[in-house]
Order: C-alpha cells, then structure tokens, then sequence
C-alpha cells in the first residue's frame, strides 16, 4: 500500500510538469505578441490608406494620417507613411511602408493570406516577401528606406 501512495504522488507530479511544459509551449512570448500585432497593425494601415484613396480616385501625394479612417498607434507603427502616384490613365499606385521588427512582415503576410503585394525596400525598388512569388526587385513610386516593409498596391484601370 505505501507503494500505492508514492505511485500515485509520483504520476500526480508527472501530470502537473507536463500541463506546466505544455501551457509554455502554446503560450505566445510578449516578443511573438507584438510582432503579430505591429503586423496586424501595419495591414490596417495599408488598408486604411486604400480605403481613402478609393473614396479620393483622383488623389496623388502622400495621404495625411489625419486623413485615414484609422490612425495608426505612434507606440506600435514606427516611421509610417505612405505615398499614391498616379500609373496611367485612372489607375493609381499606392506604397505603404514602415519600419517592423524582425519578423512582423511575416506576422503580417500570416494576417493579409500571403498578399504577394507586402514585402521588404531595398531603397529605391522592392522585393516580394510572399513564398510563390517573383522575387525580382520591382521599382517603387517613392524612396523608402532599406529594410523597411512595404506593400505597393495597384488600383483603377490604365484607360
């Protein structure tokens, strides 16, 4: 019978240490937290700025972030901005960028399915970050730092 007991005690703590384990490994660090969000963060932004320059067709310039129908947070989206040329006929090329940290850009094509329009600057082009897509660099329609993320989007027709 004293066996019983330290069998069970022994199984007891067992089950305990591996809740324990398991409760770390699918909890997310503050550090993987704020990477999803900073991305989440930066696809609002990208969509704000095209829902503005949807409801302005003929805007051309860099869109005030007083102006977007959400406002980016100064404490999560660092060196924001975003510029819309005009790219022929009625159609409008739309860049959003900002300064992530490692690994929000992925956070962010997780957020957007893969969108191949997110990727990273190289100054003054860029390159794809989505899996399948081209990864030649593609000229931007503003300078944006190196290293940045950016999507660059297009919309209209070239008529």
């Amino acid at each position: 019978m004293p066996y019983a007991v330290i069998l069970l005690f022994a199984l007891a703590t067992m089950l305990v240490t591996s809740e324990r384990n398991n409760l770390r490994l699918v909890t997310p660090s503050a550090a993987q937290q704020q990477t999803s969000i900073e991305g989440s963060s930066f696809i609002a932004y990208r969509n704000a700025v095209l829902t503005f320059v949807q409801s302005n067709p003929t805007f051309v310039g860099a869109v005030p972030t007083t102006s977007l129908p959400v406002q980016p947070s100064a404490s999560i989206l660092v060196d924001v901005g975003n510029y819309v040329s005009a790219a022929g006929g009625k159609s409008r090329e739309i860049t959003a960028y900002a300064r992530l940290s490692s690994g929000a850009l992925y956070s962010a094509m997780a957020s957007a399915g893969g969108d191949a329009s997110l990727g990273t600057s190289t100054g003054t082009g860029w390159v794809s970050a989505a899996p399948d897509a081209n990864k030649a660099e593609m000229p931007l329609n503003v300078s944006v730092p190196a290293g940045y993320a950016v999507s660059v989007m297009q919309i209209g027709s070239k008529s």
